[in-house]
């Protein structure tokens, strides 16, 4: 599966934010976006989703404009994990991560013995089956993402929309979800993401496109993009980028400030 931006313009009305970028994805790729504060990522994503019409471009999912397929359809293709939700009810964790399953549900359906199994393994995949029966607002953060990501895998969903998956998390819990990410992508789920940390490109990513001034400044692999001139450009820091050599994984780069 591949989803293409194409001269892709989009924002809230007459309020321009993105101008003119085009991108693609496919299946087992991670695609990161960089950015500063304001660029317009989260806009980007809401536009992608389908939940903000676009100015000018395409959007197309093999091919396929987005603007053709039902809303069930793209719940089934694209997943989403926000950076928070706070439901303003106490459901249970397996209730959240069932609430993936609606769009193979009837309008006033209860969920099927297929739909929990689905959803307990979604929960299995991500070793979060013992948070089954608590209470959503009760757990921690970490666990609240690893939720949200249960979530979007029991829809089924072929490629998943990221928004800053490791936000807000202590640095145990961002190398565990991470981690997923990373096996997501060998299990050929297609990823899309932001994320405020360069080094998080570096370990996950195997495409990163960086934005300035709501347009795309740099695409192409992490080391290709992920420079000190292009950080010294989107972000206004002095930094270097040093190889670092791992005893039992693949040699990674790493960003340090000067």
């Amino acid at each position: 599966m591949k989803i293409e931006l194409k001269n892709v313009t989009c924002g809230y009305g007459k309020n321009t934010i993105i101008k003119d970028i085009s991108m693609e994805i496919k299946s087992g790729e991670a695609l990161c976006i960089l950015g500063p504060n304001g660029v317009g990522k989260t806009t980007l994503f809401k536009t992608i989703l389908g939940f903000l019409k676009l100015q000018k471009g395409e959007i197309l999912i093999d091919g396929r404009s987005i603007y053709d397929y039902k809303t069930k359809e793209l719940a089934k293709i694209m997943g989403y994990v926000p950076q928070a939700h706070n439901p303003p009810f106490p459901f249970k964790v397996i209730d959240i991560v069932l609430m993936g399953r609606i769009s193979y549900m009837g309008a006033f359906s209860s969920p099927r013995k297929k739909d929990m199994d689905i959803a307990l393994r979604a929960m299995e995949t991500l070793d979060i089956l013992y948070l089954k029966d608590r209470i959503y607002t009760e757990i921690s953060g970490g666990e609240k993402q690893l939720t949200l990501i249960a979530r979007a895998l029991a829809q089924e969903a072929k490629m998943l929309i990221m928004d800053e998956p490791t936000s807000n998390l202590d640095f145990g819990h961002q190398i565990r979800v991470l981690n997923h990410i990373n096996d997501l992508i060998k299990s050929g789920i297609g990823v899309i993401m932001t994320s405020h940390f360069p080094n998080h490109v570096f370990l996950c990513a195997t495409k990163v496109s960086m934005i300035k001034d709501g347009k795309l400044f740099k695409i192409g692999t992490p080391k290709q993009v992920i420079t000190k001139e292009s950080l010294k450009d989107i972000y206004g820091i002095d930094t270097e980028v040093i190889d670092i050599e791992r005893k039992h994984k693949r040699n990674i780069s790493y960003c340090i400030p000067v």
